[in-house]
């Protein structure tokens, strides 16, 4: 029985030999492995899962393959990979596909492999919004929004021809000069190259005149004893996106006393002790006048805000 379980044992080693050396011989070589992702798109939006398949491949670089197209063209080979290049001159779906053809390293056999995939071609399009409104504003921070969809925002360059933009967070800040219109470009980097995104347009406008108030009040019948508690003239922007600051630099207390015309000035914001003096002596039922107000805004320019009135009770 030992002779016949070594004789057994024998022939089913050289079966096993003959069948692994055909197997060996009847097999590809493969002299490179390496990692390969394979993502059906590398452009997602945003709330959308991205999903990739991850797995290793073998090839062979000293032997090259035949790629043929469907429509009869071969790609070019390097090192054992074919490169394509698809046309991006349309936007919309491109499918492509062909055939891999391999020899047979034993038989010599033509050995196909048909393939098949696609890739969407879209239109990447400027995208400028102005985060506080739809203008510029002369002397102050205007926070404006530039994406470009696909593309992260890193890779953005903003620019303007006239005026300012620079980098705030996840946004820019843009500011101008002169009232009028000014464009706002951006260029994006594809990784092959920087490519202009194209330009949008935005008027430009003065910030608008404050007003003048006493007390919340531009005018009315108020008391003189309310007139005199009053500290300064204060200069608000009514319905204006932007929290900017003007400061009264100077105002003229007038009124008519007795026949004549009397007034005071004040070289700031608050009321001086002469101009207080002056309402105390208005009689009743008479109109005590505000007027030359000037404020300076954050642009440096004084605007000049016209005249309040107050009728005493």
């Amino acid at each position: 029985m030992t002779k016949m379980q070594a004789d057994v044992r024998n022939a089913e080693s050289d079966i096993l030999g003959y069948l692994y050396g055909k197997i060996s011989a009847g097999s590809f070589k493969f002299n490179k492995i390496e990692a390969i992702v394979n993502s059906p798109s590398n452009y997602v939006l945003k709330g959308q899962p991205y999903k990739a398949e991850v797995f290793i491949a073998a090839s062979d670089s000293t032997v090259d393959p035949i790629i043929k197209l469907n429509g009869g063209s071969t790609l070019p080979i390097q090192k054992g990979k074919g490169i394509y290049t698809g046309s991006t001159g349309s936007a919309g779906v491109k499918s492509w596909g062909g055939v891999i053809e391999m020899i047979h390293p034993e038989t010599k056999e033509v050995l196909t492999y048909p393939f098949k995939s696609e890739f969407t071609v879209g239109e990447a399009q400027l995208i400028v919004s102005p985060t506080a409104m739809n203008v510029f504003y002369i002397g102050v921070d205007n926070p404006v929004d530039v994406s470009v969809p696909g593309v992260d925002p890193s890779k953005i360059k903003a620019s303007i021809n006239k005026g300012s933009i620079r980098r705030k967070g996840n946004g820019y800040i843009v500011r101008v000069k002169s009232v009028g219109k000014v464009r706002v470009s951006a260029s994006a980097d594809f990784g092959s190259g920087s490519k202009n995104m194209g330009f949008k347009e935005f008027r430009v406008k003065k910030v608008p005149d404050p007003i003048a108030k006493v007390g919340g009040k531009r005018r009315g019948t108020v008391s003189k004893n309310w007139l005199r508690a009053q500290t300064r003239v204060k200069a608000d922007l009514e319905n204006f996106d932007f929290a900017l600051t003007y400061n009264v630099t100077g105002f003229v207390v007038s009124a008519t006393i007795r026949g004549y015309e009397e007034e005071a000035r004040s070289s700031g914001s608050r009321f001086t002790p002469q101009q207080k003096q002056l309402i105390g002596k208005v009689p009743a039922k008479r109109k005590i006048l505000i007027e030359d107000i000037k404020a300076k805004g954050p642009d440096g320019s004084v605007r000049n805000l016209g005249a309040i009135s107050f009728k005493l009770k």
